[in-house]
């Protein structure tokens, strides 16, 4: 598989499914080539991340936290949300662009699987993230 996922809802169903392999497209040409001959000859490649996640997955059983799967920036975000912050305020004390905030808000409500600023929010106290 070369994907630009690393999402656990992307990496786990594919895993399960048969992939032998897991690269990211931002991949190294030479790692991919490597990665194929190693396919051919019947030896898996797992992207670091990837095998860090399946090791993680192991250790814990099937219990994983939604929240695990959030980018650093992703979480610093959260936790603005958890305070009840605004996109402008966010944006504004992490010196970043609103629209780069509207996609963060955007992928951590995918992700944890929410609908709303408000259950993202309780997300934050339920789990102590805050």
């Amino acid at each position: 598989m070369l994907t630009s996922f690393i999402d656990d809802e992307k990496v786990y169903p594919v895993i399960e499914a048969g992939a032998f392999s897991y690269l990211l497209k931002t991949s190294r040409a030479a790692e991919i080539a490597r990665a194929i001959r190693s396919a051919a000859a019947g030896e898996p490649v797992l992207e670091s991340r990837v095998a860090g996640k399946i090791m993680a997955r192991f250790r814990h059983g099937q219990e994983s936290h939604p929240h695990e799967q959030l980018t650093p920036r992703e979480l610093e975000v959260l936790k603005h949300i958890g305070q009840g912050k605004s996109n402008q305020e966010i944006a504004d004390e992490l010196i970043i662009g609103i629209k780069t905030v509207k996609t963060h808000v955007s992928n951590i409500l995918a992700k944890l699987n929410v609908e709303d600023r408000t259950q993202a929010a309780i997300y934050v106290h339920t789990n102590n993230l805050g």
